[in-house]
């Protein structure tokens, strides 16, 4: 059995993070990396959840591997949840920063507000549609 009947018989669930040094730089590879996917097999109806934040971090090295923890880490960690699959959600505190934002219009990128409740609070996140030319 191939590969691609397999896939197209379960759901494949990956999480992990990443630290980025270049948010409108990694908003763009990840929006690139997104539409690859999507158009690799287009009648298997893949999605690659993403939700970027930005803040300060906690970096510990366990066995040769480096892992990181804090609120901010928390909070990026369920931002996917709020993703259709194409698209890209990302934290006000991001899309605040000045070349985000220049590079979000200059990119022409279909984007809007929305917010949702957390424990405490109402937040504020964005909606980056992946309608974006590669």
């Amino acid at each position: 059995m191939n590969m691609d009947v397999k896939l197209s018989r379960q759901k494949i669930r990956l999480r992990g993070y990443v630290v980025f040094r270049n948010p409108s730089g990694d908003i763009y590879s990840l929006m690139k990396s997104q539409k690859e996917l999507l158009n690799l097999h287009p009648e298997i109806p893949l999605k690659l959840k993403v939700g970027i934040h930005i803040g300060s971090r906690i970096g510990i090295s366990l066995n040769n591997n480096l892992d990181y923890f804090g609120k901010n880490i928390n909070f990026a960690a369920r931002l996917p949840k709020f993703s259709r699959g194409d698209d890209i959600i990302i934290s006000d505190e991001l899309y605040s920063l000045s070349d985000v934002k220049s590079f979000i219009e200059e990119s022409k990128i279909d984007f809007e507000s929305f917010f949702v409740k957390t424990d405490k609070n109402k937040v504020k996140l964005w909606r980056l549609r992946n309608n974006f030319k590669i």
